[in-house]
């Protein structure tokens, strides 16, 4: 059984709901076509270009991604520059783009659930609960506010190396590897985010 990209985003609503995200953020439909059956879905971190690329190697219909590819409001989309590139090359290679950024970490069972697992937490409490916050407490809340759990670690959390994580050093390469023999893109230089380094 097969489903068109709208009906993804409504299963994906109903695990973590675009609604609870941060309001800074911007989760859910990013690039891409309502109609289209999505058959093979590739998840990565980030819309990157070599993301994009894997996915029409594997000839995925959908990118899922934990950051989104559109943040704001964009005043003009350049090929040649990141996020135009991904944008173009993603609606000329027919594959969509969903972010699920703050509002699966937040989520029940979501990514800070998961995290807290990992290292044994227990009796977990959310640190901001967007539907709980009242007005006074919102003019006393600084406007940094982040979705995360809190519990009381004692050293568990000295103990614990990018290795306990699995997490390893990421080393950029030198070039982009080429793209492989039945990719359906045109792929070309982007100048993309700097990642994260652990």
């Amino acid at each position: 059984m097969t489903h068109q990209l709208k009906d993804m985003l409504a299963i994906l609503d109903g695990i973590a709901p675009f609604s609870n995200a941060e309001e800074w953020d911007n989760p859910g439909f990013q690039v891409g076509f309502l109609s289209d059956e999505i058959k093979k879905v590739l998840i990565s971190l980030d819309p990157t270009v070599m993301a994009l690329q894997k996915a029409g190697e594997r000839n995925a219909q959908l990118l899922l991604t934990h950051h989104p590819l559109i943040f704001k409001g964009l005043t003009s989309i350049n090929p040649d520059t990141y996020p135009g590139c991904v944008i173009t090359d993603a609606i000329r290679s027919r594959i969509s783009i969903v972010a699920v950024h703050t509002n699966l970490d937040m989520a029940k069972g979501g990514i800070n659930d998961i995290l807290a697992g990992m290292i044994g937490l227990q009796d977990i409490e959310a640190l901001l609960i967007k539907e709980a916050i009242e007005i006074e407490v919102r003019k006393r809340t600084p406007p940094t506010h982040f979705a995360g759990q809190i519990k009381e670690l004692g050293d568990v959390i000295n103990t614990l190396s990018a290795e306990d994580w699995g997490l390893k050093k990421w080393t950029k390469p030198n070039s982009r590897p080429a793209p492989h023999k039945h990719a359906k893109i045109n792929w070309r230089n982007c100048h993309e985010p700097r990642k994260t380094r652990f």
